[in-house]
């Protein structure tokens, strides 16, 4: 006999869990609590009954004769849901109210990682708007701020300037930005590395961690912009390697879950785990008690398993390591927002797909209206293409979402490069070479540029006490060098981009260093020009976003003459310093780390 099954939450992660759900013969009937427009063809929708609307989720389920219940968003799981269908006899994946504190307060998260052990920031909390405001005045800058509860996962602010993190204080605990979950904040070291997200099955006592993922937070290309519920995703995560998994599991995966069965808070559901791939080890920036949102997007396509058969193991008790397999192949995902997102947006506008469309389709907000299928929320749908490679995966998930269609529709061009890049040179291979005095292969500039100048400057700026990173030119570049270079060429952009870098990441460090002649003279007299570069170099920043952006880091730090130096001016036996060369036989630039 079939089961018939509820599925809460609303969302592009719960479409993917019904779709993943429905491939299983035990299941009969799937209704969604309370589900939207574009799920009407994979599950029965109740839009009467809110995702946190307890005593109404568990009186539907209990007069459908529902055999299994899975309760997906966090909102519902930290006001007790699964414990409240348990009660009433409903076999239930999600973890207890007593479990999902994991995620519902960022205090007890980190205070259990402290107690046993589990790397992850350096952190303290505060109740108090003082005392944190206080705290912010001479922490180590930049710093993450993070509301205590639940925010729709945008409570994090991180602070790359001592006014940000004052501006980050007064808004969560005093303008209560996220209401009451910003009564206690987090304010934790600023980590480093690349980021990961991994899903895991648990019953309690056993974990098996999915495919790794890798989210793409902000807003704009390039990572800028505001924080949003995730633009889009891949899988697997590139940086995530064998060995990396093995060292996270034996001191994050397995010491989380011992860690909460000791505290009498066993978690049997899914527990995803936010990583930072540290220069020192991986580290927990975050743990959510149910599936990510996109990653759920792009991890379950490569499920080659009942996702059903996985989750009934979970809820009873009898995870085995032999029940979930996964596919060879890459998935990506790219969500299709509503213009203005994630701040005012327009609804209403109808979607429509053409033909041709051969990817999966996940909607989140949507809704039915006179049979047509209208946008009805910040975050749209989401695109997901699973092949054989990582770049076919992206391709296809860009030339499906080119087929689907709603007035302001916007999208992020850039999923997945980041992972495409994984394969350039990691921090310990850049400060490899930088130990070793040698040059740094031009084919690392590009978009990547300004991610890796931001690792050895970082990395420098966590070894070194007021280090200072000048620039200079030396003997092989003339004056006629400088009058006829090209200030948007490749070559130029290792410095133009070390000044943003150096400036704007490294505020605690002493004043930059770099020759008069490349700012003074030519930069300052056309400041526009540079303007121009740097918009150039993060193409989706506006010339105000960009001031923005980087404020405090005026024109006139950049190209004042307090922050010019001659080369005698830099101790060559204790300072660190690039240097510019140009080849005698190609004309090229070359670049040192001295």
């Amino acid at each position: 006999m079939k089961t018939d099954i509820i599925v809460v939450g609303g969302g592009g992660r719960e479409h993917a869990l019904i779709k993943a759900l429905k491939k299983s013969p035990e299941i009969g009937v799937i209704y969604a609590l309370p589900g939207n427009g574009g799920m009407a063809a994979d599950a029965i929708c109740v839009p009467e009954i809110g995702a946190k609307e307890i005593d109404k989720i568990v009186a539907f389920a209990t007069s459908h004769n529902i055999g299994f219940a899975v309760v997906a968003p966090d909102d519902p799981l930290v006001l007790g849901c699964a414990d409240a269908l348990i009660e009433a006899g409903i076999p239930t994946f999600g973890p207890k109210k007593n479990a999902a504190i994991i995620e519902g307060s960022k205090v007890f998260s980190k205070n259990l990682m402290k107690k046993y052990g589990i790397p992850t920031a350096a952190y303290e909390t505060f109740d108090d708007a003082e005392a944190a405001l206080s705290y912010v005045q001479d922490c180590a800058i930049p710093t993450v701020v993070k509301a205590d509860g639940l925010a729709l996962g945008k409570g994090v602010i991180i602070a790359m300037t001592r006014e940000e993190a004052i501006d980050a204080v007064r808004s969560i605990m005093e303008d209560k930005a996220f209401g009451e979950s910003g009564s206690r904040i987090v304010i934790e070291e600023f980590l480093t590395g690349p980021e990961v997200s991994v899903l895991s099955f648990t019953d309690g006592k056993t974990v098996l961690p999915m495919i790794s993922s890798m989210d793409h937070k902000r807003i704009g290309d390039h990572d800028t912009g505001l924080n949003t519920g995730g633009m889009g995703t891949v899988a697997p995560n590139p940086y995530y390697t064998d060995e990396i998994a093995d060292v996270c599991m034996k001191e994050i995966f397995l010491p989380t879950i011992r860690a909460m069965e000791a505290e009498g808070r066993p978690f049997a559901g899914c527990l995803y785990f936010g990583l930072m791939l540290t220069p020192t080890g991986p580290k927990v920036i975050e743990y959510n008690c149910r599936f990510g949102d996109p990653e759920t997007q792009v991890v379950l396509p490569l499920l080659d398993s009942d996702l059903f058969t996985i989750m009934k193991a979970c809820a009873e008790g009898n995870l085995t390591p032999d029940l979930v397999k996964w596919k060879n192949g890459h998935a990506c995902c790219v969500v299709l927002a509503s213009n203005g997102y994630p701040v005012k947006y327009q609804s209403g506008f109808e979607i429509t797909v053409q033909d041709g469309f051969a990817a999966e389709l996940y909607v989140a907000g949507a809704k039915l209206a006179d049979g047509k299928l209208l946008t009805a929320g910040g975050r749209v749908l989401g695109v997901t293409a699973v092949a054989d490679t990582l770049e076919n995966a992206i391709a296809q998930a860009y030339k499906n979402a080119d087929l689907v269609s709603f007035e302001g529709a916007y999208r992020r061009s850039d999923i997945g490069q980041r992972a495409l890049a994984a394969g350039q040179p990691t921090m310990d291979d850049i400060i490899s070479l930088l130990k070793e005095n040698k040059e740094l292969p031009l084919d690392w500039l590009g978009d990547a540029l300004f991610d890796l100048i931001y690792a050895g400057a970082t990395y420098i700026n966590q070894h070194k006490d007021n280090v200072k990173i000048p620039i200079c030119f030396d003997e092989t570049i003339g004056e006629e060098d400088i009058v006829n270079i090209d200030w948007t060429a490749e070559e130029f952009r290792l410095a133009a981009s070390a000044v943003v870098a150096f400036n704007y990441l490294l505020p605690q460090m002493e004043r930059l260093h770099i020759n008069e002649q490349i700012t003074g003279k030519y930069i300052d007299e056309d400041k526009k020009k540079l303007i121009d570069f740097l918009k150039n170099e993060r193409e989706s920043l506006s010339e105000a976003e960009f001031l923005n952006k980087y404020k405090g880091i005026t024109l006139q730090k950049m190209c004042g003459k307090e922050i010019f130096a001659q080369k005698d001016e830099i101790d060559t036996e204790k300072e660190h310093y690039i240097i510019v060369s140009k080849d005698p036989e190609t004309g090229s630039f070359r670049f040192k780390f001295n």
